[in-house]
């Protein structure tokens, strides 16, 4: 009798076929590649952050940033603060301080930056930064 089940079970397989469709597997969305040059004018001055990456093995700190203030020439520069920043999230890296956080999240042409307490005196750098320069991959 079991014999006679699995022929007719082989039977309808091998005449009408069982299509075996694999599961859905959805991909994650790349990570967006940050380094680069971002601009914003704060109260008639253009603030840049130049973010850079970089990989540590001794600590979960992956980049670093600079703020600069001033024009674009190099040499018209006015240094305000540097910082090493780690990731929380997807496209999401924090810089913590004893007196504030700074939260930067990556999108293709630009960066948002949210700030909680005190970063620079008497600026606040929360808004959108515009992606001026993309720096190469290594």
């Amino acid at each position: 009798m079991r014999k006679k089940i699995l022929i007719r079970i082989f039977i309808f397989i091998f005449l009408f076929g069982i299509s075996y469709a694999p599961p859905l597997q959805t991909e994650a969305a790349k990570s967006i590649y940050y380094p680069g040059q971002y601009e914003k004018t704060i109260h008639g001055k253009t603030y840049y952050f130049s973010m850079n990456k970089y990989t540590s093995f001794e600590t979960k700190m992956i980049g670093n940033f600079y703020i600069f203030r001033g024009q674009k020439r190099l040499d018209a520069f006015d240094y305000n603060r540097h910082g090493e920043i780690y990731r929380t999230k997807k496209n999401t890296y924090v810089y913590t301080t004893k007196k504030g956080k700074l939260t930067f999240k990556i999108k293709k042409k630009k960066m948002i930056v949210k700030q909680k307490g005190k970063i620079l005196s008497g600026i606040n750098l929360s808004g959108t930064y515009k992606l001026v320069q993309r720096y190469m991959h290594p």
